[in-house]
């Protein structure tokens, strides 16, 4: 019976789920087992120092409060925290500042205590009420005992007040202290989860951008960051004069192709080719699906014979792959070099003019201002 009271206790005090608990709670937590221990003490303290026994019914009734309110707020520890936290300042504080010396006692010292508390503990509004009403209450306390001294309890000798004041400063600056560190460590927690929670985004995001300017099939970069990339040549070239080539690429015959074999294996040979088109290209070059079979180049900070030589070496690599072992197939080129007049579409359809005019020559050739055929 008593080991299921015991296991239900701290299932409602959730001492060994403390980093479990929000910081909030665990101020809470804190305050009613620091409570709970420093009422023990006093109890003793006052006990052994040959006090009247009706001086401990303030620690008794903390303490039983502390044993019994955790079965009437199982689920709330919060609301419980406040209850007690509560009773300790408004009624067990002014009572201890009466019955151990007054303003010769340690009563003040418990005063700052409860308002550091409160400070850590209540916001808003909330906070304001409580601390006013503390001040007032506590100030009221001090007043009422230097009027009439008689209504107060003084140490019965000097040891007896040295022995109070030590063990109150003790017990005071262990509750303090556990406060302070409990928020200090929440503190770095939170921020190191926040700062962990910031990365994690971080990475996401730059997943989701990748996604975002990446064609699904071929995992070169799509139509729209093509275009992005493409109005971005053309304002490095207005403020530097270094040209650039664009080049449109379509495979021949690429309808037979998935005619005879199957979407499935035309998605694989998209794939080689914008592997194969990949390869060719310098580090800062761009390649994209355009749409289809066909794919987009820009050949950055180039000359006319390097444009060139990188188209047909994109050619030339196409044609010597082979898929599965045993099927080939070629591409057909358009190149152009960009000039002032040009818009974005504008030099798109001069490329797809010369990748169409390829494609009368009789396919897998290069097509383009400046190629020699």
């Amino acid at each position: 019976m008593i080991k299921k009271i015991i296991t239900k206790y701290f299932d409602v005090v959730p001492l060994f789920r403390y980093k479990d608990i929000e910081l909030k709670e665990r101020l809470s937590l804190i305050f009613f087992i620091a409570g709970f221990f420093l009422a023990i003490v006093a109890f003793l303290t006052t006990f052994f120092l040959g006090m009247g026994l009706w001086l401990n019914i303030p620690n008794l009734l903390i303490i039983a409060m502390c044993v019994f309110l955790p079965f009437l707020f199982p689920n709330d520890f919060t609301v419980l925290g406040t209850r007690v936290l509560y009773f300790v300042a408004y009624i067990y504080m002014p009572i201890t500042y009466f019955i151990n010396g007054g303003h010769n006692g340690v009563g003040v010292l418990f005063f700052l205590m409860m308002v550091i508390y409160s400070a850590f503990f209540f916001e808003g509004k909330r906070l304001v009420y409580t601390l006013v009403s503390l001040m007032v209450v506590y100030s009221g306390s001090i007043l009422v005992g230097y009027y009439y001294p008689s209504l107060i309890i003084f140490y019965s000798d000097e040891l007896t007040k040295v022995t109070d004041t030590i063990m109150s400063m003790i017990m005071v600056s262990v509750v303090l202290s556990i406060i302070s560190n409990s928020i200090f460590r929440s503190y770095n927690f939170e921020k190191n989860h926040v700062y962990q929670l910031m990365n994690e985004l971080e990475e996401r995001n730059v997943k989701l951008e990748t996604l975002s300017n990446t064609d699904q099939l071929t995992e070169v970069y799509n139509r729209r960051f093509f275009m992005e990339k493409l109005q971005i040549a053309f304002d490095d070239y207005f403020e530097s004069r270094m040209n650039f080539y664009v080049m449109m690429i379509d495979l021949d015959d690429f309808k037979r192709i998935n005619d005879s074999n199957g979407h499935l294996y035309g998605d694989e040979i998209l794939k080689l080719v914008a592997n194969g088109i990949q390869s060719c290209l310098r580090e800062h070059d761009i390649v994209s699906r355009y749409g289809g079979e066909e794919f987009s180049v820009i050949i950055a900070h180039s000359n006319e014979e390097n444009g060139i030589i990188i188209a047909e070496r994109i050619r030339n690599t196409i044609e010597k792959l082979k898929y599965r072992n045993e099927y080939c197939v070629t591409v057909s080129i358009g190149i152009v070099k960009n000039s002032d007049s040009d818009s974005l579409l504008g030099i798109l359809k001069r490329a797809d003019d010369f990748l169409y005019l390829a494609k009368d020559k009789g396919k897998n050739r290069v097509e383009g201002e400046g190629v020699q055929n």
